[in-house]
C-alpha cells in the first residue's frame, strides 16, 4: 500500500491498482491461512482504510461504507481485506465439500460444526460480496448525518443514472473526484461538520467560508 500510495496517480487508478493486484496477491494466504475475521478487521482492514482514506481525502470522522456499496447504489465496490477473506475461505469451504476425495470431504463434514458455519452457508463468493454490500446498505440508512445524501440518492435518482453517473465520475480530476467522495459521505467541511469536529464555533461559519471560496 505505501508503494501504490507513492505512485503519481489518480485516486480511481490506485483503487484499481489495490482491487486488481493487491487483492489478487494476497488471496492464496487469505485461502490457506487460518486468520479470523476479526484480526483481519482490526488489524489488517484498518491499515488499508488509512491510506484509501488518504486518497480520497475523506477525514478520520468518516466512514468507508458509502464507498463499500455497489456501482448500483452509487458506490465504488471497493473491497475489504476482510471480505475478500470471507470470499477466499468460503471457495475453500466448497471445493473441499465438493472434492473427488472421499477423504477430503469427510474433513468437510468434521469441520463444518460451530467454526466452518459462517462460510458454508454461502454458495459463491458472489453471495458473500452481496451480502456484504447489504450490510453496508443497511448501516448507512441507519445513519443520520452521514448517510444523509445516499439515502437521498437512492430515494429520488432514476435506475438508469447510475452507469453514465459512474463514466462522469471516472472523467473528473483529482479534486473533484475526491470531492465527490466527500459529498456522498457528508463529510465536506460545511458549517454543521466544522462544529461538530470543533474546528468552528458556529454552525454558520464553515458555510460562509464556502461561499466566498
Amino acid at each position: 500500500m505505501a508503494i501504490i500510495d507513492k505512485l503519481p496517480l489518480h485516486p480511481k487508478n490506485k483503487l484499481k491498482i489495490y482491487h486488481r493486484y493487491l487483492l489478487a496477491k494476497i488471496s492464496w494466504d487469505l485461502t490457506v491461512a487460518e486468520i479470523t475475521q476479526t484480526w483481519l478487521k482490526n488489524n489488517v482492514d484498518n491499515i488499508i482504510s488509512k491510506y484509501v482514506r488518504s486518497w480520497l481525502e475523506i477525514p478520520i470522522s468518516g466512514n468507508l461504507e458509502g464507498i463499500s456499496v455497489g456501482k448500483s447504489k452509487f458506490g465504488f465496490n471497493f473491497v475489504k481485506i476482510s471480505s475478500r477473506g470471507f470470499q477466499c475461505q468460503t471457495t475453500f469451504r466448497n471445493k473441499i465439500a465438493t472434492s473427488p476425495n472421499a477423504d477430503i470431504r469427510q474433513i468437510h463434514e468434521n469441520t463444518k460444526v460451530k467454526c466452518n458455519i459462517q462460510y458454508d452457508q454461502y454458495k459463491s463468493t458472489r453471495e458473500v460480496i452481496k451480502q456484504i454490500r447489504k450490510g453496508s446498505e443497511i448501516r448507512i440508512s441507519l445513519m443520520t448525518t452521514q448517510g444523509l445524501v445516499m439515502k437521498s440518492i437512492w430515494e429520488h435518482s432514476w435506475g438508469n443514472v447510475t452507469n453514465f453517473w459512474h463514466k462522469a465520475v471516472s472523467r473528473l480530476p483529482k479534486n473533484i473526484y475526491s470531492f465527490v467522495t466527500r459529498y456522498l459521505n457528508n463529510t465536506l467541511a460545511n458549517g454543521t461538520n466544522t462544529f461538530k469536529w470543533r474546528t468552528s464555533q458556529t454552525t454558520t461559519v464553515g458555510c460562509v467560508v464556502e461561499m466566498r471560496l
